[in-house]
């Protein structure tokens, strides 16, 4: 029974691990990374992380910058976030309204971490067309 238990268990995580494979970090500076997901659209087996993440090191924490594009996209990114640095992520920075950029922000929050509110949309101009 424990056997089988640990192989449900071990397919059930299996994608995750995938996914932290599929998500590509570069440092950029000393204590800075670029969190690269893949130039597709979103699907299952990306996990809507199709986007490009940031993480900072700062003396009083990790940074995030978005969150990921589900909650395991998120879980997926912390991964890797794991992998570069011992510091807790202490703040989760929203750069955008798609939603790539805010969906991943339940997951950090049921880790006790704060996010920023979401950016204000941009303004929308009414473009009529110009008949000379």
């Amino acid at each position: 029974m424990r056997r089988l238990a640990l192989a449900a268990a071990t397919l059930a995580l299996w994608p995750l691990g995938l996914m932290a494979q599929i998500l590509e970090p570069q440092q950029v500076a000393p204590g800075v990374w670029s969190i690269e997901g893949p130039a597709a659209q979103r699907d299952p087996q990306n996990l809507g992380n199709n986007a490009t993440f940031g993480l900072i090191e700062t003396s009083e924490g990790a940074v995030l910058v978005d969150p990921g594009g589900s909650w395991k996209g998120a879980s997926a990114l912390h991964d890797v976030v794991r992998s570069l640095t011992d510091q807790p992520v202490t703040h989760v920075i929203n750069t955008g309204g798609q939603d790539h950029r805010w969906l991943g922000n339940g997951y950090w929050q049921s880790q006790g971490r704060r996010s920023s509110p979401l950016p204000p949309p941009l303004p929308t101009k009414r473009i009529v067309p110009r008949c000379n």
